[in-house]
């Protein structure tokens, strides 16, 4: 990895996911949002989220990010009475601190009083400690709180603290529009034969049945379980791309899915109903984009007796996610795991067009 500064090749832990770099032509420091906080100054945490959500402008040096290769971002940062600029990378969510702007901002207090920031990190690094557990690929958790146990036992992904710059809107509604239309299907006199796609007759109603089709859920875990992974993963993906390509992302994950389940069960008069197709594009695009997030994963049952998890990188988590999809092919059950199959397929392809582009 070079130095976005000067060039020259950095040095870093020789770890996969350790995102703490030292540049020895120019002191100047890459490293994780997460791992600055917890290096430096405990009240610099409330500034940093601050000048997030204020919003920076463009580097006036036009440096790139050394892990994705896209410029940075220059936020102002208020401490003691002054301001820092620091550059900030919202695809890696790393930042970049020239020699001066890591000894402008006090540490911790971990280690010795009398070494600089940058000097105690690259000590560390040299001892081969860990400074960040967080940089391992995988964390078995114990279970501390009752959210996690819910979650757990419910077999629902548990998402960590991660930055938004800005409020899912697009996300909220569609989840909002979801539950209405479902309560209204469950308490009218509806079934799914009405309002599900059928691939006997794809376009009846004029082909409406697939958006009606994408709104109503059979029952509540089936209702809460992709409303839960919408919000989870679609909020993320809408404050990083914004909502026109958001929706793009969405709906033609549900299309792409609908068009596939009408190709393997043509002549079907069995409907389909649920979010799930276009949701499954949504979970393949964070799995890409999202990939030093990390999300736990548990089996109830090793919840139930050990009160542990697994804490993973969301790129391994899309694995373990894919591969249930795929042994639910073999399963006699009434879930469309092809239509999640299709729509991961779908937004696995956007995000490497997006890539290209």
């Amino acid at each position: 990895m070079k130095c976005p500064r000067c060039s020259d090749s950095m040095t870093s832990k020789a770890m996969p996911a350790m995102l703490t770099w030292k540049c020895f032509g120019c002191s100047g420091i890459f490293l994780k949002r997460e791992h600055f906080l917890q290096i430096f100054d405990d009240r610099l945490s409330a500034s940093v989220k601050a000048a997030l959500n204020l919003g920076g402008t463009a580097s006036p040096f036009n440096i790139l990010c050394p892990q994705c290769r896209r410029p940075f971002r220059q936020y102002s940062v208020e401490y003691s009475s002054e301001t820092h600029p620091i550059d900030y990378c919202e695809v890696c969510d790393g930042l970049w601190l020239d020699g001066t702007e890591a000894n402008a901002f006090p540490r911790s207090g971990k280690g010795s009083p009398t070494m600089t920031p940058a000097g105690a990190l690259i000590l560390a690094q040299w001892k081969g400690q860990k400074l960040d557990e967080d940089l391992e690929e995988f964390q078995v958790r114990k279970a501390s709180s009752v959210r996690e146990y819910l979650l757990g036992l419910l077999g629902f992904p548990i998402e960590f603290e991660t930055l938004k710059l800005h409020r899912p809107i697009a996300t909220w509604a569609i989840a909002f529009a979801c539950i209405v239309t479902t309560v209204w299907y469950w308490i009218s006199s509806m079934t799914s034969l009405d309002l599900g796609f059928i691939p006997a007759d794809p376009f009846r109603m004029f082909g409406l049945s697939i958006v009606t089709s994408f709104a109503i859920h059979a029952n509540f875990f089936h209702l809460v379980g992709n409303m839960y992974a919408l919000i989870v993963f679609g909020d993320n993906i809408e404050d990083d791309v914004g909502i026109s390509r958001f929706l793009t992302l969405l709906i033609g994950s549900a299309v792409f899915s609908t068009f596939c389940d009408f190709l393997f069960r043509y002549g079907s008069a069995i409907p389909s109903i649920g979010a799930s197709g276009g949701i499954a594009g949504i979970v393949a695009y964070y799995c890409f984009r999202f990939r030093s997030h990390r999300l736990g994963w548990v089996h109830p049952m090793t919840l139930i007796h050990r009160g542990t998890y697994w804490a993973v990188r969301a790129p391994y988590f899309g694995l373990i996610w894919l591969g249930y999809q795929f042994m639910g092919l073999f399963v006699n059950t009434n879930v469309n795991y092809l239509a999640h199959i299709s729509g991961a397929l779908f937004g696995s392809v956007i995000y490497w067009l997006d890539q290209r582009n």
